[in-house]
């Protein structure tokens, strides 16, 4: 069992309560102190007081009216009254509270002064050689179990505030820290988080101005590298094109292998260049809408069975997912390009659910991955640039993707989406 929190939330909260629970117990054990020391003080003035009284009385009374005055008090007041020579009660008992209580007491005579302690009783032996009795008072020590009671439920109550108001404190200061993660997974995501909030304290304020600005510059180096990208696509194109054209209309005076040599290198570069073009346009600014996954793959593979494409269809009933269709259309072909290019002419789509996740995997017969390296990209710049685009729209949906080995051979390249719940 983990007693120490793994949150800071947890920690902060856990840190505040025990520090606000052991300063409530350290105030009882003072206030303890200093209620049994004022208690006793008082309770000894006050049987000194009465000691001297009594014994004062006693003296002055004439022999007669003395012992009709001793069952007087004993009747009224409990006070009991023995000759010299009983020996009643105890010597101090055991413990610092009686003791320190004794030694207090005795400073309130002017002279010496014998005690004797009862169950419930306090004797004191008068220094007066003409009365020579014992005189013994009622006394109560200090009842702990009622303060105790007092101080259990004060601790409860000190400790229950203080854990509401630790927890209190620690949202306070984790409230800035949760928005700051969820924009950082925004960030991450390739999404432009909205300004965080720059108010607070100066740690939080402070780290919340760094961010937003780090956001910017994000932002900023995404759209450079946008509009770099975009522009170079669009610029190759155009001498792509007059090398086409020049081509064309050489005709038969040029030597046709050769020739399809340099058709085919200008296809794979339009075919790079169009990659390049599809990573620029992701799909953020697409907007999400629910669809369903199954008859967007039909819709897909269909034009590629017009073209005369193999393509094997396993789709099982899926419920609607969130997507930017235009993205996973993306997505989708260039999964199945992939899979024509490098899997002998046998392709494979399949959707299946599970726990709570959706997966679409594209299949294919050819050379695979090497049992060592699941991770490894096929060798054409193309080829990986179209995976790196599937990549980026499968994080783009919190989705996963991976290159697995086929069972049997082959490869298999698998998207997971999870279900909103």
């Amino acid at each position: 069992m983990r007693l120490w929190p793994r949150s800071l939330f947890g920690r902060t909260a856990l840190l505040i309560a025990g520090v606000a629970v052991l300063s409530q117990m350290l105030s009882v054990v003072l206030l303890y102190r200093s209620y049994t020391d004022t208690r006793q003080e008082r309770t000894a003035a006050l049987l000194a007081t009465q000691f001297k009284t009594l014994a004062l009385a006693l003296e002055t009374i004439p022999a007669p009216q003395r012992e009709h005055y001793i069952r007087e008090l004993e009747a009224r007041h409990d006070v009991l009254v023995l000759p010299g020579t009983a020996t009643p009660g105890i010597p101090t008992p055991e413990g610092r509270a009686l003791r320190a209580f004794e030694q207090f007491f005795r400073t309130l005579f002017d002279q010496p002064v014998t005690l004797r302690w009862q169950r419930g009783r306090l004797w004191l032996a008068s220094p007066s050689v003409q009365t020579n009795i014992w005189i013994g008072l009622p006394f109560k020590p200090l009842q702990r179990e009622i303060f105790w009671q007092v101080a259990g439920m004060w601790l409860a109550l000190g400790g229950v505030l203080g854990i509401l108001g630790a927890l209190w404190i620690a949202r306070r200061i984790n409230r800035p820290l949760r928005t700051l993660t969820q924009a950082a997974v925004q960030v991450g995501r390739g999404e432009t988080p909205h300004d965080l909030a720059e108010n607070g304290p100066t740690e939080i304020a402070s780290l919340s101005r760094t961010f937003n600005q780090m956001a910017h510059n994000v932002q900023r180096l995404t759209a450079d590298r946008t509009l770099l990208l975009a522009g170079v696509s669009h610029d190759l194109r155009t001498p792509l094109a007059r090398l086409r054209l020049a081509l064309e209309m050489l005709g038969d005076n040029a030597e046709v292998t050769l020739t399809q040599g340099m058709v085919q290198d200008i296809d794979d570069m339009d075919h790079i260049i169009e990659q390049f073009l599809a990573y620029v346009r992701n799909g953020e600014m697409e907007a999400v809408r629910q669809a369903d996954l199954n008859e967007l793959i039909e819709a897909t593979t269909a034009r590629y069975r017009r073209q005369g494409q193999r393509i094997t269809l396993d789709l099982l009933p899926l419920p609607q997912l969130a997507m930017r269709t235009v993205a996973m259309q993306r997505l989708l072909s260039n999964l199945i390009d992939n899979a024509l290019r490098h899997g002998g002419g046998e392709v494979e789509v399949r959707t299946r659910r599970v726990e709570g996740r959706i997966q679409l995997s594209v299949l294919d017969r050819g050379p695979g991955l090497a049992a060592t390296s699941s991770s490894e990209r096929p060798a054409s710049f193309g080829s990986r640039l179209g995976l790196v685009v599937v990549e980026r729209i499968a994080q783009l949906h919190q989705g996963r993707f991976q290159l697995l080995a086929r069972e049997g051979g082959g490869l298999e390249a698998r998207v997971e989406f999870v279900l909103e719940r």
